[in-house]
């Protein structure tokens, strides 16, 4: 349960504008990482952010800066006074806020006392990543299982060496429809995705066991080297009433000179 503030001074990310710098928000760090740049101004950390609503907006601090942004920790709620406001564009946006705090040399940032532990994510369906409805150039949160892992690949990145993973990502969530939980003749849309091979075994019918002594006749005869004697088992179709079924091994002694096998189908 979210503590709510009662301070007339803090602004919802929604309403803050360019057209000042002296707004104060209450807000959640649930991002953070160094960009690094080989440009005069040098790094930057990037800071996720988002209010109690649960609105998000992109926090960017130059190297200059670094000092007023320490207490902005992962996972905490802090007040920040003091910033600039200019438009988001360009591709690889990671809030759909129109706009992009920046942290001046002005900026305090201060602890809060709310607690909530939501991690507002904006989940998006598969449905919507597959049928290209989205504007590709926004970041979304999506939750699905990762399979066909590849290997770590080392790759350079604008003159650096950087790691890199692919992996393939499948829904995790029943189709909602009345055909989901069904085994009927219609046949649901399969997502498209690596083929495998099919195993030998499976490209035959199903048999039970019973279903194959029944269909095959199998005498099998050993030979007992001391009394030449063998030991001739009386095929299971050949037996009659249901109590001698449970009796597979019933034999009857007979002399024979070789061993024989015979089979019929």
């Amino acid at each position: 349960m979210a503590m709510i503030t009662s301070d007339p001074t803090i602004t919802l990310l929604n309403d803050v504008k360019p057209y000042k710098t002296s707004w104060k928000v209450e807000v959640k760090v649930l991002h953070s990482l160094t960009q690094h740049s080989s440009y005069s101004g040098g790094d930057s950390l990037q800071f996720i952010l988002a209010d109690k609503t649960g609105v998000k907006i992109h926090c960017t601090c130059k190297r200059l800066f670094f000092a007023r942004v320490k207490k902005l920790q992962l996972g905490q709620w802090r007040f920040i006074e003091n910033f600039s406001l200019t438009a988001a564009a360009g591709k690889y946006r990671p809030t759909s806020h129109k706009y992009k705090m920046s942290i001046l040399s002005n900026s305090n940032v201060t602890n809060s006392i709310l607690k909530d532990e939501d991690n507002f994510l904006s989940l998006t369906s598969f449905t919507e990543i597959m049928n290209g409805s989205l504007d590709s150039n926004f970041l979304i949160d999506v939750i699905g299982q990762p399979i066909d892992i590849g290997d770590i690949q080392v790759v350079p990145v604008q003159g650096k060496e950087t790691k890199k993973l692919e992996f393939t990502l499948t829904d995790t969530e029943l189709p909602k429809n009345e055909l989901a939980l069904t085994t009927g003749s219609h046949e649901l849309a399969k997502h498209k995705g690596s083929k495998r091979q099919p195993d030998k075994w499976s490209i035959y019918p199903e048999r039970s066991i019973l279903d194959i002594i029944m269909a095959t006749d199998v005498s099998l005869v050993s030979m007992e080297s001391e009394e030449n004697t063998c030991l001739s088992s009386t095929p299971l179709s050949k037996r009659k009433g249901e109590c001698e079924i449970y009796d597979l091994s019933s034999t009857s002694k007979k002399q024979c000179s070789k061993i024989m096998k015979q089979e019929k189908k």
